[in-house]
Parts: C-alpha cells; structure tokens; sequence
C-alpha cells in the first residue's frame, strides 16, 4: 500500500514511528508498478505535528532464504541493512527455523527494525 496522505497521518496520529511498508525496487522488470510506495532508502516525512520514518523492506522471506537479489539499503550512520518480511508464524516452520539459524551461525545479525529508524535519524 502507498503509505502517503490519510495513511501517514493516522500512523502518526496513533504514535508510530516507523512504516515499513514502502518497498525497495528489484531488478525484475516490471515489478515496481502497483499501489506500492517504492525507495531506494530510508526517508523521514514531517506529518502534520509529528514526524514518520519510512523504511524500505528488501526482500521477502523467501528470497532472503534463497540468496537472491542482496539490496542492501544505507543507513545516516553509514552502515546497510536488508529488512526481510516475515510473519511471527513462519519460525514455527522447521526448514525455515534451520534456515534462519544457519544464517545466525554464518555471522548474520539481527536487529529490530526501530534500531533502524533510530539509525535514520
């Protein structure tokens, strides 16, 4: 969905800090058309009295298990991220528990996405 008008307000008016709705644009031809709201990093918008940080996610679960396509998206504070998509119930699935592990064992680190929007800032 494109985060912008009505949307970023009444996210704003409710107290959020951060969406995540927007989505970084891949490689594959034809995909960044729809509703959605695509950037190619993080942005903060000032909404009416309050302020909302848009952070792009970059892959999908699926595609991050998979090794395709590395966006990555820079931070104010120099560093990158990949914001990967995913549900709370797709870690009750074994592969994708394994998966997920392995990456953990390879160095990966995982991070909250409001550690992000505070590396916006």
């Amino acid at each position: 969905m494109d985060c912008s008008g009505s949307c970023t307000r009444s996210l704003v008016n409710l107290g959020f800090d951060y969406d995540c709705s927007a989505r970084v644009p891949s490689l594959k031809k034809g995909q960044e058309s729809g509703p959605n709201l695509w950037l190619l990093e993080s942005e903060k918008r000032l909404i009416q009295d309050g302020s909302l940080i848009l952070v792009p996610t970059t892959h999908t679960l699926r595609q991050s298990l998979l090794g395709k396509g590395r966006r990555t998206v820079p931070l104010k504070t120099g560093e990158r991220y990949q914001l990967v998509y995913l549900h709370d119930y797709d870690l009750l699935r074994v592969p994708v528990f394994l998966a997920l592990s392995l990456q953990l064992m390879a160095g990966w680190t995982f991070r909250c996405v409001d550690e992000l929007a505070r590396g916006h800032e």
